[in-house]
């Protein structure tokens, strides 16, 4: 298992030591009154996870030591795709620290081709660059360059969740589909070994999971593929009404 943080914006990764073990303290000054909602969502959730490391999978080890690389970008909206300028910044902030750059895209309408098309020929100037996409048009675009790896985001693994699932009254049989819900999340896709095939057919080697109770047994069938595992959060209710075709 590997360790990867995920940020959307530059300040957090320039302030990355300050959000580990010896130093949570400080986390609090990293947000001011100009502070996104979901910038502020990544300080909460650094600072949850060292809240509870004793009890989490590295053991109480010092976490800056067990960080391999950065997923980089932002995963649920398009208007906030870092600018080149950014992504080289980060880019050379991983280089300086030893860690591995992973650009993460977001779900991409038609209006935002061309800038994927440029941020795609940038990273692909770096052999095996690894960049997360969401959905099936920045995954082709991303084919279309020999030495980017895709990586398949949340958006082809997850599915839409009540929040209060557990909470369904058992003699409301209106509910009946949301109480199979429960069974329907612990389950993907791919599972099933044709898909697994088609994406390995395409050179797509790993998926991505939320923080739920999925099975993952399938994962020693062949074909493998290997998952990234997104911790502490998920996602209650996201629908995008928007597709690219490229």
């Amino acid at each position: 298992m590997k360790l990867y943080i995920k940020t959307n914006t530059l300040k957090i990764l320039k302030n990355l030591s300050t959000l580990l073990p010896h130093a949570l303290s400080k986390s609090d000054t990293l947000i001011d009154i100009d502070s996104s909602h979901e910038y502020i969502s990544n300080i909460q959730s650094a600072k949850e996870i060292l809240k509870h490391q004793d009890t989490l999978f590295y053991d109480n080890k010092e976490l800056s030591k067990l960080i391999k690389g950065i997923y980089f970008g932002n995963s649920s909206c398009e208007h906030l795709i870092p600018q080149i300028k950014d992504i080289v910044e980060a880019k050379n902030i991983c280089e300086d620290k030893h860690y591995n750059f992973v650009f993460v895209f977001p779900p991409i309408s038609q209006n935002k081709q061309e800038e994927v098309v440029y941020i795609c020929e940038f990273l692909a100037k770096k052999k095996d660059t690894e960049i997360v996409v969401n959905d099936i048009g920045t995954l082709n675009i991303v084919l279309k360059y020999k030495s980017l790896k895709p990586i398949l985001g949340l958006n082809f693994t997850k599915v839409i969740k009540n929040a209060f699932l557990d909470n369904v009254p058992q003699f409301d049989i209106s509910t009946s589909k949301l109480k199979n819900q429960k069974k329907l999340l612990s389950h993907s896709e791919f599972e099933n070994k044709s898909v697994r095939e088609f994406y390995k057919s395409l050179g797509v080697g790993r998926f991505t999971v939320e923080n739920i109770d999925i099975n993952l047994e399938f994962m020693c069938d062949v074909p493998k593929m290997q998952v990234d595992f997104y911790y502490p959060y998920i996602t209650i209710a996201v629908q995008f009404h928007h597709v690219m075709v490229a």
